[in-house]
């Protein structure tokens, strides 16, 4: 039951990504559209190098807009102007935060989340990593790192799980068995001795 609340808490992590990356795209596009308010000839000219550099490249000159297109585009322009906006600034500011917030927040326990999960299975840690480094950049961040994952574990393993600490998860890091492999292979060998003591 555990394994399943885990699975989709890592799934809801996942989906918070992907929701949270297209609130920055809204954003950016606020952002974009009250430059062009505030700018509409500096807009204009963005447009036109956005479409040069996704132009192909014997044709990088050619794609300028029509006196049509801008007049067009100036009447959107002033279409919009009329309805509420907040500032260029505060639509800057909300794509900044909504992105670290991905960044360092989501991505690193929906990552912790995916590293727990394969302690949890038994699996090895360089099957789940490709690079087989955790986070390196400082070692109060691999701790800390190191502790959350073995919340997790402790929140959603098995009851040889229940007293999982970071050491344990940096033992399993480098090679090491899981605190639920080390039992089995406990209960294992005592079953052994007490089978060879019978006969």
């Amino acid at each position: 039951m555990k394994l399943v609340e885990f699975k989709i808490k890592r799934k809801t992590l996942a989906h918070e990504a992907r929701l949270i990356r297209a609130q920055e795209l809204k954003a950016r596009q606020n952002a974009r559209f009250l430059f062009a308010l505030s700018d509409p000839a500096a807009a204009i000219a963005r447009i036109e190098k956005a479409r040069e550099r996704q132009a192909p490249k014997g044709q990088r000159e050619k794609p300028r807009f029509t006196v049509t297109q801008v007049a067009r585009i100036r009447r959107q322009i002033a279409k919009k102007a009329n309805t509420p906006v907040y500032d260029q600034a505060d639509a800057f500011n909300l794509r900044q935060t909504l992105y670290r917030h991905r960044i360092d927040t989501v991505r690193e326990h929906a990552r912790a989340a995916h590293i727990a999960l394969a302690y949890i299975k038994g699996k090895t840690y360089l099957s789940v990593e490709q690079k087989g480094a955790l986070w390196n950049d400082g070692a109060i961040a691999v701790v800390g790192r190191l502790a959350m994952i073995a919340r997790e574990v402790r929140a959603f393993g098995s009851e040889a799980d229940r007293g999982c600490k970071p050491k344990d998860i940096q033992y399993w890091m480098e090679g090491g068995k899981t605190l639920a492999q080390e039992a089995e292979l406990e209960e294992a060998g005592e079953d052994g001795i007490s089978s060879k003591l019978a006969g």
